[in-house]
């Protein structure tokens, strides 16, 4: 026997005996995919075999058809048609019941929709932090307000030199803007005091030009952190959570694992009439539990505008152009601030004619740039601290707004422990995302008895993406 026999022997045997194959003659084996005959077998061993294998003759090969002429016994059809022929016979048609979780889901869209405006939009405009550094924004108060995913503002008014002045500014949110995953589906979001601080975190770039040679041109960029805000609607994304998984729940059990089939709609004469009435109430079902439970919800919210909020921010300034007053690139003004807001009435009454609030505003200052109270064709430089109290009224499309507080000034060298500090404005809602705001500030008491007056006007607009509010069930369950 050839070494090369042996060696077959050896290895044919080692496969049968690893696969547990026990053949006999006559059988067909097969190895590396090639089919052989058994044609004798020996036992060498307990549970050990040796067959003596040959190659199978090949069957004579059909011809090959023409080109375009099927092979005998081929489909006609494509490759998917095992499949197809599996499911020969079966209505592949949506059911009616399918069919009114597709309405009831488009239903649902529509109402958180309309539910995430509804307490997105309620009266408060959005701010500009940075424009109050470089000192032309209407009432010159930082006022807290939740962040939009994108928001602007213009500016025009007097400044500290007494010359007119103009200012542009952009805000956006890098949370909601650049890193959606981070805050919507809620869960995370809503419990975690970080997640909701770092949502709340906004950055704003502002530029002004005044009339005033001496000043020119200014840039500045701002940094503000909502570190307690119960009137983010976003926190309202567990309420619209629950309504439609309830909803869902109740009235289409096991909806969560069962999917929507692919399938085409079936017509109206197609449906029977009992499956179309289960179908119709169901949807009927659905429909009044998720608009019960949203109205539920918002009375449970209440009123987000009145509710509290604690903002911080910092904001840094520059001369972005030459002036008389400094080279391009010089440092300008800085402000560190805090600010608070407090509803005080008509909170819990949907009929009041107006509501309020009360907001409180801590501001440090540094270098700003004056009139010399000694001479006015020169400026000199002003640090302050600024304490504030604002009440604002707030009735559907405006608000209104008063302030009083006390400042410590310096300018120049001249010290004024107690600066009385006046201030008043309206800010009117156009449309939901652009406000107009008008204010002026006064103030009283300097040493050399004279008064500062502040007077300007701006266009804010705003914009959030409302699917960061609304139910991800919604939006994920088709």
């Amino acid at each position: 026997m050839s070494s090369a026999r042996v060696l077959l022997r050896v290895v044919l045997t080692a496969l049968l005996c690893l696969a547990g194959i026990a053949s006999r003659a006559g059988e067909l084996v097969t190895v590396g995919g090639v089919q052989y005959e058994a044609v004798e077998q020996f036992k060498v061993g307990d549970g050990e075999l040796v067959l003596h294998l040959k190659a199978k003759v090949a069957e004579p090969s059909a011809p090959k058809p023409a080109a375009g002429t099927p092979e005998a016994g081929a489909s006609k059809s494509g490759p998917g048609d095992a499949a197809e022929s599996a499911d020969a016979g079966k209505d592949k048609s949506k059911s009616a019941m399918d069919l009114a979780k597709e309405k009831s889901i488009s239903q649902l869209k529509v109402l958180d929709k309309d539910f995430a405006s509804e307490i997105t939009n309620q009266a408060q405009s959005t701010e500009s932090t940075a424009l109050t550094t470089i000192g032309v924004t209407p009432g010159d108060f930082n006022t807290p307000a939740t962040p939009k995913d994108f928001a602007a503002a213009i500016a025009k008014g007097v400044d500290g030199s007494g010359k007119l002045k103009d200012g542009v500014a952009i805000q956006f949110s890098p949370g909601g803007l650049f890193f959606r995953s981070s805050i919507v589906g809620g869960g995370k979001f809503t419990s975690d005091p970080w997640m909701q601080a770092w949502a709340r975190t906004s950055v704003e770039i502002a530029s002004s030009r005044s009339d005033d040679a001496r000043i020119g041109q200014q840039g500045a960029v701002a940094l503000s952190v909502g570190v307690i805000d119960d009137t983010d609607p976003r926190l309202a994304w567990r309420d619209l959570s629950d309504c439609s998984d309830n909803a869902f729940d109740d009235v289409y059990p096991r909806s969560h694992i069962n999917p929507i089939p692919a399938g085409r709609h079936r017509s109206k004469d197609e449906i029977p009439a009992a499956e179309a009435d289960a179908a119709a109430q169901a949807s009927a079902a659905f429909d009044k539990a998720t608009k019960d439970c949203f109205e539920a919800s918002k009375k449970k919210l209440g009123d987000l505008t009145l509710k509290r909020k604690f903002y911080v921010g910092y904001d840094h300034s520059w001369y972005s152009g030459d002036s008389d007053l400094a080279k391009a690139g010089t440092l300008g003004p800085r402000m560190l601030w805090a600010s608070y807001s407090q509803g005080l009435s008509g909170a819990n009454d949907p009929n009041a004619s107006f509501k309020t609030l009360l907001q409180a505003s801590a501001t440090r200052k540094l270098h700003l740039q004056v009139k010399d109270p000694a001479d006015d064709s020169k400026l000199t430089n002003q640090d302050r601290t600024d304490l504030m109290l604002r009440v604002r009224l707030t009735q559907n499309r405006w608000n209104a707004f008063a302030d009083a507080g006390l400042s410590r000034v310096r300018t120049g060298p001249v010290l004024t422990d107690s600066v009385r500090r006046y201030g008043f404005g309206a800010e009117f809602k156009v449309s939901d995302t652009l406000w107009l705001v008008l204010g002026s500030v006064t103030e009283h008491g300097y040493l050399n008895g004279g008064k500062n007056t502040l007077l300007n006007t701006g266009l804010r607009f705003g914009q959030s993406d409302n699917s960061l509010i609304g139910s991800p069930f919604a939006a994920t369950k088709n």
